[in-house]
């Protein structure tokens, strides 16, 4: 498809892309902005208009379908899939043939041994397993932006309840004897404030498969000790980008790794995933799946997870120096 990509007020790029996200990246390294950016608001017309905004300088862009109509700022209609407005794409644009397809490589490791039959999951080891160590692998990038929604009312109620509730659990975290206690900690720290049907720690190995060192949920007891391939996933995308991102609907996503369904038997609708460590010095994510009934994972319980996993990293920081 043809797009054309403004600044508005300013110069315009026409683009070919599958999609508007991979134009309005294609778009802002034409006009030569994209490097200056790493979080955007957008919203998306009926019309198939894209209004974007950078949520740092308030600069305007707009992204347009090669022969369709002008846009305007008043209209404003509904996402029809997710039922919202005024939708956040926090936006990373690097090669623009992967934009296409997420590749998710999937590699054995020794530590790995299937559950059953052809499953890619199996036990591997124990909580005293060194966290930091990993591949050197370059990150690759997954096909499209991911969202999530300011709600102030949400915000200020998950900030009165930190003061009690999640800084206990920070505690907690801080003052676990082991790897595996921490880990614990942080997902009991941050589904008690963001509440979720199931979650995870995953934590990367020597040869970057991703181990669940903690779950909660119906499928715990299975997953516990279990391995993903080497970047598989939205985890796996999310630990080596090393941002945050929600997906609210996790079986329509390309980065989606359907395989732990198939598995379980459980059913993936949302995701809402935070790295550990960096993107220079990796150490895994925490995960939560399906916020109950029809609620939604919202921007500020992003924020919120976000700082259970600078607890957590710090923990597991402390315990790979004194080892």
């Amino acid at each position: 498809m043809q797009f054309v990509v403004s600044a508005r007020g300013g110069a315009s790029a026409e683009v070919v892309a599958p999609n508007w996200l991979a134009a309005l990246g294609f778009g802002l390294d034409r006009l030569g902005t994209v490097g200056s950016i790493d979080r955007l608001a957008c919203e998306v017309l009926m019309n198939g208009t894209v209004l974007v905004r950078d949520a740092r300088t308030g600069e305007g862009y707009v992204v347009r379908p090669l022969g369709g109509p002008a846009p305007t700022d008043l209209e404003v209609s509904p996402d029809v899939e997710h039922g919202a407005t005024s939708e956040e794409a926090l936006l990373e644009y690097e090669d623009d043939s992967e934009l296409v397809e997420a590749t998710l490589v999937e590699e054995p490791t020794s530590e790995a041994r299937p559950l059953a039959g052809d499953s890619p999951l199996g036990p591997s080891g124990t909580d005293d397993q060194d966290p930091h160590q990993r591949g050197n692998e370059e990150p690759e990038v997954g096909s499209e932006g991911w969202l999530e929604e300011e709600d102030e009312t949400t915000d200020r109620s998950l900030m009165l309840q930190r003061p009690t509730t999640l800084l206990a659990g920070l505690s907690q975290i801080t003052d676990a004897v082991s790897v595996g206690m921490a880990c614990e900690a942080a997902l009991l720290a941050i589904q008690e404030v963001v509440k979720s049907e199931s979650g995870s720690v995953l934590l990367q190995e020597p040869g970057g498969a991703l181990r669940f060192a903690a779950v909660t949920g119906p499928s715990a007891v299975r997953l516990r000790g279990s391995v993903l391939p080497r970047r598989a996933g939205i985890a796996g995308f999310v630990i080596e980008r090393s941002t945050g991102l929600i997906v609210r609907s996790a079986q329509a996503d390309p980065r989606f790794y359907g395989e732990v369904d198939r598995m379980t038997g459980y059913r993936t609708r949302s995701v809402l995933c935070v790295p550990l460590g960096s993107r220079v010095d990796p150490i895994g994510c925490i995960q939560l799946l399906n916020p109950p009934g029809d609620q939604r994972f919202e921007a500020p319980g992003l924020r919120l997870a976000q700082e259970v996993a600078e607890a957590l990293t710090a923990r597991l920081t402390r315990e790979h120096l004194s080892t």
